[in-house]
C-alpha cells in the first residue's frame, strides 16, 4: 500500500513538473557536453590566444597577491617590465585569478571559468527568449543553440577568445532589452543596461558591434519609439548609469591612448585582407586553419518561416487567435533579427566593399567576428520560428529534445572535426620563469616607442638602469617600485629604467625632491638625474583621473545599490499593507 502510494505520488509530482525537469534536463545535458572537452585540467585546453589569456589570469592573481590592483600595470609582463593589463577588461579574470589562489592549477581554474561562461551565457538566453515566448520549452530550446553554436565553441577550443567568451555572456541581455525597449513597456530597462556594463567589461569591440547594431534596430523602428517619448527619457538615464559604472574602466582607457601614441591605434590587421570567401561561411573547417564558418545548420533555423506567412495554418490559427498584437510584434522582431543577421554573414566575404567599409570598420580587424551577431540573430530569429510551428503542432516539448539531441551531435562532429587541443600540464609556477611572460600577441597596449627594440631592452636589462653615461648600475625593483643608489662620483644625466613607460611614474632623490620623468627613445621610463647623487627611488601610482574615476563607479554602484533596497523595501511594504484586511 504504501508503495502504491509512493508510486502514484512520484507519478504525479513528475507530471506536474515535466517541463521543468526536461528544461533541467536539456540545460545539464548541454553543459556535460562542453565540460567534456575543458578537462582534464590538468592539461589546460589551448586556442590561437591561450597564452595571453593564461598569462592575464595569472597577472591578475599576482596583482592580489602583491596588492597592486589599483596601480592598473601588471608586472608579470616582460620579466617585471609591466604592461597596462588594465585596458583589456580584467575584471571577471579576478574569478579564475581567486581560484589560482585558493589553490587549483591553472587549467582547472580555467575549466571552471569557462563552464561558468557556459552556464551563465545559457541562462541569459533562456531568459531572454523565455520572457518574450512565456515559455520555457521556447527558452530551453534558444538557450541549447546558443551555446552550442558553431563559433562560441570555435572561440574557445580554436581561438580561445576569452573576450569574446565573455561578451557571449551579456549578448543574450543586450538584445532582450532592445526588444523590451522597442515593443513592450520598457519596464526592466536595468536588463539592457547590465547587458551594456558586463559587454564593456569583457570585450570592447563586441561592446562596439552590440551598440551599433541596437542603433540602427532602433532606427528602423523609430516612429514607434517616438510614440512613447517616456522611453527615451529612461534610455538616457540608463545609459548615463552604465556609463558612470563602467568609469573605472574607460576613463583610465582614454587617458592611456591619449598620453602617447599606443600600438593598438595602428592595427596589425586589416580586414580587406581578412574577409573571407562566401563558400566559407557554410564550411566545418577554413582552408588552412583559421576558424570555422558559421555552418550550415544555422541557416536552416531560418526555413520555418516559410510556414509562417499570412495564409498560411499557423498564422491563421495561431497568431490571429492567440495573443494577436504580442504575437506578431514577436514575430516582426524575429524577421528583422532574420534580415540583420543574414547581412552580417554576408558582410564577413569577401562579396562586399571592404576596401570601403574599412574606413569604419577596420576595428574589428578580422570580418568573420560578424559571426557572432549574425549568428545570435539568425538563432533567436530561428527559435521563434521553430516553437510556434511546434506550438501549433502541440509538440513542444519533443521539439525541444530534438532540438538539443541534433545540437549536440552537431557540436559533437565539429568538435571531432575541428579537434580539442590540450597543453602539456603546467606547473603551479610556470609564469616564474620570465621567458614565459613575454606572450603578449600583438602587444596592442605598449607604447608604440617600446615595440621590438624596448621590450628586447627590457630583457636585457634585466635587475639594472642603464645610466646615459653607458653604465649598467644595479637596482632593486619589486611591483612597480624600483630603487638604485647613485655614487657621488658619477656624473649622468639620466637613467632609463628596466620599466615600460606608462602615465604614473614619479621618482624622487634621497632628499625628497621629485625627479622628472619621460619615456625613452625605446618607450621604457627615463629619469633625469642632473647633480643627483645617493638614493633614488621610482614608483608607479595611479594617476589622479584614474582615482578619480574609481571614486565615481563605486559611489554610483553604491547609489543605484541603496535606490534598489529602498525600492524593495518600499514595494514589500505596500504589498503588506494592501493584503491586511480592513478593521472594522
Amino acid at each position: 500500500m504504501t508503495t502504491k502510494f509512493l508510486n502514484n505520488k512520484f507519478s504525479a509530482f513528475l507530471q506536474k513538473h515535466s517541463t521543468k525537469i526536461l528544461c533541467i534536463t536539456c540545460f545539464l545535458i548541454s553543459n556535460l557536453f562542453l565540460m567534456s572537452f575543458l578537462f582534464p585540467t590538468d592539461s589546460p585546453i589551448t586556442g590561437h590566444d591561450y597564452q595571453y589569456h593564461y598569462l592575464r589570469v595569472e597577472a591578475v592573481k599576482y596583482n592580489i597577491e602583491t596588492n597592486n590592483i589599483f596601480s592598473g600595470i601588471d608586472y608579470l609582463y616582460f620579466g617585471g617590465g609591466g604592461y597596462a593589463g588594465f585596458a583589456y577588461p580584467e575584471i571577471f579574470l579576478y574569478i579564475p585569478a581567486l581560484l589560482r589562489i585558493a589553490g587549483l592549477g591553472i587549467g582547472e581554474s580555467m575549466a571552471v571559468f569557462l563552464v561558468l561562461c557556459s552556464s551563465f551565457s545559457y541562462w541569459f538566453m533562456f531568459i531572454f527568449m523565455r520572457g518574450i515566448s512565456k515559455s520555457p520549452i521556447c527558452g530551453t530550446i534558444g538557450a541549447v543553440l546558443y551555446v552550442l553554436s558553431t563559433y562560441r565553441l570555435d572561440n574557445i577550443i580554436t581561438r580561445f577568445a576569452l573576450g569574446e567568451v565573455l561578451a557571449y555572456v551579456f549578448w543574450p541581455l543586450i538584445l532582450y532589452g532592445l526588444y523590451d525597449f522597442i515593443f513592450d513597456e520598457f519596464k526592466k530597462p536595468h536588463i539592457i543596461g547590465f547587458g551594456f556594463v558586463g559587454m564593456l567589461l569583457s570585450h570592447t569591440i563586441s561592446t562596439v558591434l552590440a551598440l551599433g547594431l541596437c542603433v540602427i534596430v532602433s532606427l528602423i523602428f523609430v516612429k514607434r519609439i517616438l510614440r512613447a517619448p517616456k522611453k527615451l527619457i529612461t534610455l538616457a538615464v540608463t545609459a548615463g548609469c552604465a556609463v558612470l559604472v563602467t568609469a573605472f574602466y574607460w576613463i583610465p582607457l582614454l587617458e592611456l591612448l591619449f598620453s602617447c601614441e599606443m600600438s593598438v591605434q595602428i592595427s596589425a590587421y586589416n580586414t580587406v585582407d581578412n574577409a573571407i570567401p562566401f563558400v566559407r561561411l557554410f564550411k566545418d573547417i577554413m582552408d588552412g586553419g583559421g576558424v570555422a564558418g558559421m555552418k550550415f545548420p544555422v541557416f536552416l533555423l531560418c526555413v520555418p518561416r516559410v510556414f509562417l506567412t499570412s495564409d498560411s495554418p499557423v498564422s491563421k490559427m495561431y497568431l490571429q487567435d492567440k495573443n494577436t498584437k504580442k504575437s506578431k510584434n514577436i514575430l516582426v522582431f524575429a524577421d528583422t533579427f532574420l534580415i540583420a543577421g543574414l547581412v552580417l554573414a554576408l558582410m564577413s566575404t569577401n562579396l562586399v566593399p571592404w576596401d570601403i567599409l574599412s574606413a569604419v570598420l577596420n576595428f574589428i580587424q578580422f570580418p568573420w567576428r560578424l559571426f557572432a551577431p549574425a549568428s545570435i540573430l539568425l538563432i533567436i530569429a530561428g527559435t521563434i520560428y521553430f516553437y510556434y510551428i511546434a506550438e501549433f503542432t502541440k509538440v513542444p516539448m519533443t521539439a525541444m529534445l530534438l532540438i538539443t539531441a541534433v545540437s549536440v551531435l552537431i557540436a559533437f562532429v565539429h568538435t571531432e572535426v575541428g579537434g580539442v587541443n590540450h597543453t602539456e600540464p603546467y606547473d603551479t609556477n610556470y609564469y616564474s620563469d620570465t621567458d614565459k611572460t613575454y606572450e603578449i600577441g600583438q602587444g596592442e597596449w605598449l607604447p608604440r616607442a617600446a615595440q621590438g627594440d624596448g621590450v628586447n631592452a627590457v630583457c636585457e636589462m634585466g635587475d639594472n638602469v642603464l645610466l646615459s653615461s653607458g653604465e649598467a648600475l644595479p637596482c632593486e625593483r619589486e611591483n612597480g617600485m624600483l630603487v638604485f643608489d647613485l655614487n657621488e662620483n658619477d656624473k649622468v644625466d639620466f637613467a632609463i629604467l628596466p620599466y615600460i613607460w606608462y602615465k604614473g611614474y614619479e621618482a624622487k632623490d634621497e632628499n625628497g625632491n621629485k625627479r622628472d620623468i619621460s619615456m625613452s627613445e625605446n618607450g621604457l621610463v627615463q629619469v633625469e638625474l642632473s647633480g643627483a647623487s645617493g638614493r633614488i627611488t621610482v614608483e608607479h601610482k595611479p594617476t589622479p583621473l584614474k582615482t578619480a574615476s574609481y571614486f565615481i563607479s563605486a559611489f554610483v554602484v553604491i547609489a543605484l545599490t541603496a535606490l534598489t533596497l529602498i525600492r524593495r523595501i518600499k514595494g514589500n511594504g505596500k504589498r503588506k499593507s494592501e493584503q491586511q484586511p480592513l478593521s472594522r
